[in-house]
């Protein structure tokens, strides 16, 4: 096996997430963040993460479509990608214990799209939740991927 090298760009990528885990993991954050409606909660998590990403991309931290070339690269980035969420997922005990539960459902990809669907149907009885479950959580699942393989497969310009 050869010698563990890390780069600098390396170094500082540790050094960021490890910067973005005191941020975005203390109660200070966790409370204020919990205070938010699903919609703008879950807008401003997407908004900390999309920003993270690409500060770290154009630092040259991040190369998106990186070919794997060994088993250790898959474990590698899956380990990355624990980090990663241990930082923004605020789904643990932690977070109940500082109080700030509503974290944990309020800001999540799913509460936002009930929450969405249910402004315009409320769910007050049976046959409306399920009218909501199928328009939260199968269509919009649809039409989320459709854009999604449209976007990643088209590259669209942003002009």
């Amino acid at each position: 096996m050869g010698k563990f090298k890390i780069t600098w760009k390396e170094w500082t990528f540790v050094a960021i997430m490890t910067i973005l885990a005191i941020l975005f993991t203390n109660k200070f954050w966790l409370l204020l963040i919990a205070k938010f409606n699903p919609l703008i909660g879950f807008l401003i998590y997407y908004f900390v993460v999309y920003i993270a990403l690409t500060l770290m991309s154009f630092a040259g931290l991040i190369v998106f479509g990186v070919k794997i070339k060994n088993p250790l690269q898959i474990i590698g980035s899956g380990l990355i990608v624990f980090a990663f969420f241990l930082i923004f997922d605020w789904s643990s005990q932690y977070v109940t214990l500082v109080g700030a539960d509503r974290a944990l459902w309020n800001n999540s990809e799913d509460s936002v799209s009930f929450y969405l669907w249910s402004l315009i149907i409320h769910p007050d009885t049976a046959t409306k939740l399920w009218i909501v479950w199928g328009l939260a959580f199968p269509l919009t699942v649809f039409i989320i991927t459709l854009i999604g393989v449209w976007l990643v497969h088209k590259k669209p310009k942003l002009n």
